[in-house]
């Protein structure tokens, strides 16, 4: 189960950003789907054991498909679609939905503003929220009933604990970056082992591919693309920085769904997902310039090795991160010693790692 798990995430990722993409050209597709599968963002949660936020990561492509044909076309059968997309998004992990539903709101919005028949995509998206609520009232009942849960007991004591990294700059280069977990010293980064002369321009490479990719795409719905990658960057500095900390209180505070993100660099997945799929049509744009054959093979090439050189890590059982071990001595040691005695008691183990 562990390496069907490992495999998925890996291969749902490249596969579900590719099939999103709309260009003539391969090369672009190859690109989204390698940026999508291989970046910080998802290199550090790999790292730290995140393997259900990583599966919902890896479906949210066919979720915005899904939404995007639904906001497009709402009939009875995308609605039942686009619903059971979202509801695998939410039996896999409920960080990811809240940034689905982010994401899907904001596109809303943005729809709403530009179509003529507002009542009509109003009514279809009331159908959809009822359908979604009716399959997942299993666990939303509990939720919003129980007496106390864990959101409840979060307080801002978390957001200081689990505060973004500030890096070599600040917060807001870190996460643009796709870096700022709160742990991630713990682990070898691309950043650290890569020449800054290299490394940078990797960085701007992608962000330059991004702005092209916004000014030349023709798809309707890259604007929202856009303002949710920028708002989900924004979300991603948290308390860190002093610009955005009262905001971030606020909203923290106020929106009780919120609280689940005491460790605010999970919104980094949404910034991913912008970079993967306007990056894709700024190189669908750069190729078409391109005239002769040699020139387009050389820049595909180059193209499509810029997810490799900026997050190298993940290679080589994770830089030689990952790898089978055995319990230490003394572990076994007690074991012993408890299997020796023979008296009714029970034994409580702490943990060593994560939240101790």
């Amino acid at each position: 189960i562990q390496k069907i798990s490992i495999f998925l995430i890996l291969f749902l990722s490249g596969i579900s950003m590719h099939s999103l993409i709309n260009t003539k050209s391969q090369i672009p597709k190859y690109f989204t789907g390698f940026l999508y599968m291989i970046n910080p963002f998802v290199y550090e949660r790999f790292m730290a054991g995140h393997w259900q936020i990583l599966l919902a990561y890896s479906v949210l492509p066919f979720v915005v498909k899904s939404f995007i044909k639904f906001f497009e076309n709402p009939n009875k059968k995308q609605i039942i679609k686009t619903c059971l997309w979202v509801t695998l998004v939410a039996a896999l992990n409920t960080h990811t939905l809240f940034l689905t539903l982010f994401l899907s709101l904001i596109y809303l919005i943005y729809k709403l503003i530009k179509a003529k028949e507002k009542k009509q995509m109003i009514k279809s998206t009331a159908i959809l929220a009822l359908f979604f609520i009716i399959l997942n009232i299993y666990w939303i009942l509990p939720l919003f009933t129980a007496e106390s849960t864990t959101l409840a007991q979060i307080t801002s004591d978390d957001l200081a604990a689990y505060e973004t990294k500030r890096g070599n700059f600040n917060e807001f280069m870190q996460t643009l970056m796709m870096y700022g977990f709160w742990r991630e010293n713990a682990y070898i980064l691309p950043k650290n082992i890569i020449p800054a002369y290299i490394y940078f321009p990797l960085f701007f490479i992608l962000l330059f591919l991004t702005i092209h990719g916004y000014l030349n795409c023709k798809e309707k719905y890259k604007t929202p693309i856009l303002i949710v990658g920028i708002l989900a960057q924004l979300l991603a500095v948290g308390v860190g920085h002093p610009w955005f900390r009262d905001i971030f209180t606020f909203l923290f505070a106020h929106i009780f769904i919120l609280k689940g993100f005491r460790e605010p660099q999970k919104f980094i997945a949404l910034l991913v997902f912008a970079y993967a799929f306007l990056g894709a049509y700024g190189i669908d744009n750069i190729l078409e310039q391109l005239k002769t054959r040699k020139t387009k093979i050389i820049a595909a090439a180059l193209i499509i090795a810029i997810p490799f050189a900026y997050t190298p890590t993940m290679f080589n059982s994770f830089w030689g991160q990952i790898h089978t071990t055995d319990y230490p001595k003394d572990w076994y040691e007690i074991n012993n010693y408890l299997n020796q005695d023979r008296q009714d008691f029970n034994v409580l183990f702490l943990p060593w790692h994560l939240y101790m």
